[in-house]
Protein backbone atom coordinates (compact mmCIF):
# COMPACT_ATOMS: atom_id res chain seq x y z
CA UNK A 1 0.00 0.00 0.00
CA UNK A 2 1.11 3.30 -0.76
CA UNK A 3 1.38 6.45 1.81
CA UNK A 4 -1.95 7.92 0.69
CA UNK A 5 -3.38 4.96 0.39
CA UNK A 6 -2.38 3.91 3.79
CA UNK A 7 -3.21 8.28 5.26
CA UNK A 8 -7.02 7.59 3.08
CA UNK A 9 -7.52 4.65 4.80
CA UNK A 10 -6.90 6.40 8.09
CA UNK A 11 -8.94 9.00 7.59
CA UNK A 12 -11.43 7.02 6.05
CA UNK A 13 -12.10 4.41 8.62
CA UNK A 14 -10.20 4.86 11.96
CA UNK A 15 -11.20 8.94 12.68
CA UNK A 16 -14.52 10.41 13.05
CA UNK A 17 -15.96 12.82 10.51
CA UNK A 18 -15.69 15.52 12.31
CA UNK A 19 -16.46 16.84 15.99
CA UNK A 20 -19.60 18.78 18.36
CA UNK A 21 -18.13 21.56 20.57
CA UNK A 22 -19.10 22.39 24.00
CA UNK A 23 -20.97 25.44 23.18
CA UNK A 24 -20.11 27.00 26.65
CA UNK A 25 -16.50 26.23 27.05
CA UNK A 26 -16.19 27.22 23.29
CA UNK A 27 -17.94 30.50 24.03
CA UNK A 28 -16.25 31.35 26.89
CA UNK A 29 -12.61 30.57 25.09
CA UNK A 30 -13.92 33.05 22.66
CA UNK A 31 -14.80 36.24 24.83
CA UNK A 32 -12.16 35.64 27.13
CA UNK A 33 -9.90 35.55 24.61
CA UNK A 34 -10.84 38.97 23.33
CA UNK A 35 -12.56 37.40 19.74
CA UNK A 36 -15.92 37.30 18.74
CA UNK A 37 -18.36 34.63 17.03
CA UNK A 38 -18.79 36.41 14.04
CA UNK A 39 -14.48 36.35 13.89
CA UNK A 40 -14.11 32.80 14.44
CA UNK A 41 -16.64 32.06 12.14
CA UNK A 42 -14.63 34.04 9.48
CA UNK A 43 -11.69 32.19 10.65
CA UNK A 44 -13.45 29.40 10.26
CA UNK A 45 -14.58 30.27 6.28
CA UNK A 46 -17.90 29.83 7.78
CA UNK A 47 -21.01 32.62 7.95
CA UNK A 48 -21.66 34.07 11.42
CA UNK A 49 -25.23 32.73 11.51
CA UNK A 50 -24.41 28.91 10.17
CA UNK A 51 -21.16 28.92 13.03
CA UNK A 52 -23.95 29.97 15.06
CA UNK A 53 -26.26 27.12 14.32
CA UNK A 54 -23.79 24.63 14.45
CA UNK A 55 -22.86 25.40 17.98
CA UNK A 56 -27.18 25.35 19.10
CA UNK A 57 -27.59 22.34 17.40
CA UNK A 58 -24.44 20.16 18.16
CA UNK A 59 -23.81 19.98 14.54
CA UNK A 60 -20.04 18.33 13.69
CA UNK A 61 -17.35 20.27 12.47
CA UNK A 62 -14.64 19.04 10.11
CA UNK A 63 -11.34 18.23 11.19
CA UNK A 64 -9.75 21.47 9.06
CA UNK A 65 -12.39 23.43 11.62
CA UNK A 66 -11.03 21.70 14.65
CA UNK A 67 -7.67 22.15 13.69
CA UNK A 68 -7.78 25.81 13.20
CA UNK A 69 -9.21 26.34 16.68
CA UNK A 70 -6.24 24.28 18.38
CA UNK A 71 -3.72 25.70 16.54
Amino acid sequence: MANYEIQNFIEKFLYPRGYSLKKRELKKWIYDNGYSQPIIAYYLDLEPEVFKRMLREHEEFNRKQIELLIR
